[in-house]
């Protein structure tokens, strides 16, 4: 019965720490998917460079939180459920930043070529209705 008890105790340990690995493993893997998609689209065009610059702030602030949420060796729920609301935010970020009308492009100007920003349309959408702005809150606090 003793040797039981205690292997279950052992069992029960083990298993709370694998899913903590676990857990960090996923939130690794969903902040460099992330960053891979802010690559992408710098490199397409599709996001410019101050608009990557604000989602690279983002990233770096999930990045702090995550590290403060580990200090004490484990994730407790609520620093988990903390750490996926703010990736969750910053997919849309992402998304919404990607897709606006902010390109980037190559110019020929003056005898050499530029990689340029411009707005097409202003701010405006094909049917000439204007686009909500997408304002980001950096802070650490909801």
């Amino acid at each position: 019965m003793k040797k039981m008890m205690i292997i279950t105790i052992i069992m029960m340990i083990c298993g709370f720490l694998f899913t903590n690995q676990a857990l960090a493993g996923v939130i690794q893997e969903r902040s460099l998917k992330q960053r891979l998609r802010i690559r992408q689209g710098i490199l397409s065009g599709e996001l410019t460079l101050s608009e990557a610059k604000i989602l690279r702030q983002e990233q770096h602030r999930i990045r702090i939180v995550t590290e403060r949420a580990w200090a004490d060796g484990k994730l407790t729920y609520r620093e988990r459920r903390r750490i996926e609301h703010l990736q969750n935010r910053a997919s849309k970020h992402i998304y919404r930043l990607r897709h606006n009308d902010a390109r980037r492009h190559w110019r020929y100007r003056h005898s050499h070529w530029i990689w340029e920003e411009s707005r097409t349309g202003h701010g405006m959408n094909k049917q000439g209705k204007h686009l909500p702005r997408v304002k980001i809150n950096l802070s650490l606090r909801d």
